[in-house]
């Protein structure tokens, strides 16, 4: 705890010696202002799930309609999705999951292009994905369509949800995660997030119902329509950096990393390296 509460002024002590070698310890830049803040949770609680949702869709007794809740930790991003729909169906597979009654998501882990590309401009990155969660005949489901990169289809096992079905009232229940180390993140690094929420509703006879939460996750993710989620600061010691470019190709190539502390102090800056 010692070394990370102390990380503040080891920064300034270097910024004088790394400025030699063409490397600039610079305040962080802040992001632009969010009108959700996820709380930072404590492992095992459940009590954000219980509040004032962070979205409602509809009205209670529309069909459909739903209400989400946001939270993260030391592992990722955790979101709650309860969604009032008078049946349940969906007997599709992989990635036609998203055409039965499911929820898709289009999410960017650094919120980087949210209100910054253009609305309509697809966009996949390192910390961009589009994905598919699903209560199917076989079980709950995640399907990637993109994930990181442009045509990441994937089944995700890994992530498939906590899904929930109560017919007496008509309520799905999802629990979503999105875990830093998927998109090359570390806790603490990262201010704010971007998402899409689309609730799909397939009943028979009808064409497919659909309510959001931003836009921008159907085909392939348009981060510049999703909602600016802010991070609440963690409440525990911990410390992490994340670069602009997961490798250098040549010498002298240049990046940006960003570095995060929290403890006793809470420090947050950016390392320059080159003409990043």
């Amino acid at each position: 705890m010692r070394t990370v509460s102390r990380l503040g002024a080891a920064i300034g002590f270097l910024s004088a010696i790394l400025a030699q070698a063409g490397i600039e310890i610079l305040p962080a830049p802040a992001g632009p202002p969010a009108d959700i803040t996820a709380p930072w949770i404590s492992d095992g609680d459940e009590s954000w799930k219980q509040g004032e949702p962070a979205f409602t869709l509809g009205d209670v007794d529309d069909d459909p309609s739903a209400r989400g809740w946001f939270a993260a930790d030391e592992k990722g991003v955790y979101v709650h999705v309860v969604v009032r729909d008078r049946e349940h169906i969906n007997t599709r597979t992989e990635g036609a999951s998203g055409d039965g009654d499911a929820i898709q998501t289009g999410y960017d882990a650094s919120a980087a292009g949210v209100g910054v590309r253009e609305r309509h401009e697809s966009f996949v990155g390192p910390t961009v994905s589009a994905m598919a969660f699903a209560l199917t005949s076989g079980g709950p489901k995640a399907w990637a369509y993109y994930h990181g990169r442009p045509g990441g289809l994937n089944d995700r096992p890994d992530l498939a949800p906590a899904v929930t079905r109560d017919d007496e009232n008509h309520l799905t229940t999802y629990d979503l995660f999105f875990p830093w180390s998927d998109y090359g993140l570390q806790p603490g690094v990262s201010e704010a997030f971007g998402i899409c929420v689309q609730v799909n509703d397939s009943d028979p006879g009808r064409s497919q119902r659909r309510i959001y939460f931003g836009r921008g996750a159907s085909g392939a993710p348009s981060p510049g329509m999703f909602q600016r989620i802010a991070v609440a600061k963690p409440t525990s010691p911990l410390a992490g950096v994340s670069f602009t470019k997961p490798s250098l190709w040549r010498k002298g190539d240049a990046f940006e990393a960003i570095l995060a502390s929290f403890g006793r102090e809470n420090v947050k800056a950016r390392i320059k390296v080159g003409d990043a």
